[in-house]
Parts: C-alpha cells; sequence; structure tokens
C-alpha cells in the first residue's frame, strides 16, 4: 500500500521535472514563438519599407518611389530586427502564464480585440525602439559605409546614439509613428490567425498549419512591400 506521503513525494517530483524541462523542449511555446516572429519580422521590415514612400512622396517632387536596392536591404533589416524583437518577447509571454515551461500545456486562443489592442502596443513600442536605437545606429552605418565616417567616429557615434536614445525616439519615432500604428493593426490581425491555428485541436493544423500560415503571411506582407503599388502604400502609411 503506497502512503500519502509517498504520493505526495512524487507529485512533488514530478513537478520538479516538469519545471526543470529546457527551453528547446518546450515545443509548443518555441513554434508559437518562431512563427509569431517570423510574422513580426515581416510586418517591421514592411513599416521600413512604407514609410519610405511616404516621406519620398511629401518631398519634392512628390512622387512615391522606393530606396535603391542596397538601402532597402538595410532599412528593411533593421526593421525586421526591431519587429522580430519585439514580436518575439510578446509570443513568449502570451504562450503561458508567466514564464514556466511545461512542454504539454494547453492554451486559449486570445480573441480577436485583444490581438488587435496588442498589435497597437507593438506599433508604439516598435516606434520607441527603432526612433531611439536602430535607426540611429543604422544611419551610423551607412555613413560609415559611404565613407563620411572612420572606424573611431563610428564608434563615438553609436555610443552618442545611445546615450541619446530618448531624445531619438522623439524625433525619429514621430516619423514613423502612423505608419507603425497601421502596421501594428495588420500584426493584430496576423498574429490573431497564427494563434488561431497554434490553438486547434487538431495535431496536424498546430503541428504544420501553424507554420504554413505565418510563412505564407510574410510572403505576402513582403511582398505587398516590394511589388505593391507605390502611391497606394504610401496613402496606406
Amino acid at each position: 500500500m503506497i502512503s500519502n506521503g509517498a504520493i505526495g513525494d512524487s507529485s512533488s517530483q514530478k513537478q520538479l521535472e516538469d519545471q526543470s524541462i529546457p527551453l528547446w523542449h518546450d515545443t509548443p511555446r518555441l513554434r508559437f514563438v518562431v512563427t509569431t516572429a517570423i510574422y513580426g519580422a515581416s510586418i517591421g521590415a514592411f513599416t521600413m519599407i512604407v514609410n519610405y514612400l511616404v516621406q519620398s512622396a511629401t518631398a519634392y517632387p512628390y512622387v512615391a518611389q522606393h530606396m535603391p536596392l542596397g538601402r532597402t536591404i538595410i532599412f528593411s533589416g533593421s526593421g525586421a530586427a526591431g519587429g522580430l524583437l519585439i514580436s518575439a518577447l510578446a509570443a513568449f509571454w502570451l504562450h503561458g502564464e508567466g514564464l514556466s515551461l511545461f512542454p504539454n500545456r494547453k492554451r486559449k486562443r486570445l480573441s480577436f480585440y485583444f490581438w488587435m489592442f496588442l498589435g497597437l502596443g507593438y506599433g508604439l513600442i516598435f516606434t520607441i525602439i527603432m526612433g531611439g536605437l536602430i535607426l540611429p545606429l543604422t544611419f551610423n552605418i551607412l555613413n560609415f559605409s559611404d565613407g563620411i565616417m572612420n572606424p573611431m567616429e563610428l564608434i563615438h557615434t553609436n555610443i552618442d546614439a545611445v546615450l541619446r536614445g530618448p531624445v531619438f525616439a522623439l524625433i525619429l519615432g514621430v516619423r514613423i509613428l502612423f505608419t507603425s500604428l497601421i502596421a501594428g493593426l495588420m500584426f493584430g490581425a496576423g498574429g490573431w490567425l497564427i494563434d488561431f491555428f497554434h490553438s486547434s485541436s487538431d495535431h496536424n493544423t498546430v503541428s504544420y498549419g501553424t507554420w504554413i500560415i505565418a510563412l505564407v503571411l510574410a510572403l505576402v506582407v513582403i511582398g505587398m512591400a516590394t511589388i505593391g503599388p507605390e502611391q497606394a502604400l504610401a496613402n496606406l502609411g
């Protein structure tokens, strides 16, 4: 006959084992984080490309046009980095209660309205991160690559950019605020769809459908930004 104490010890040991599961074994959380981050990165790249079209449409000769390929890659890459950081951290937190790692966690689907609210938060935080840190560093790297700065000047200007982050967040962040909020709503809608697949009761939908929908959404967003009508995109942002 098993005593209550033995049962309690066994339960405590099982709970301890569950809590010590490494992050890379928490497959559902990793899948949710990575798929959401893929889409969030595409939204970040979309934001920077569209915002440039907005800026070009409001300056002489008042025609929306894309940046040269090299600069498009650099600025969209910086936006992707910011979007990936925000969405990955948000997805990690949203997947479950607290930061505990249970591989068999059953989670409830978040509402569409919650995701849209989260999207607005994405847009605001993206504005702060890009304006306060990533964009100033990107500008400095471009100046260095163009021969305007030497290596020592690059180091000094990057340190100065970090120290003056709050100021740059206001100055540069305002320029991308509206575009970021629009893109944030896109993130919210797409995030809800990814969550819809990921919280399905069907194993194949969760395991494969989540990846497929995240990749399709990301490709559609990048396609819109790169080959969509330039003036229409400028009007959107």
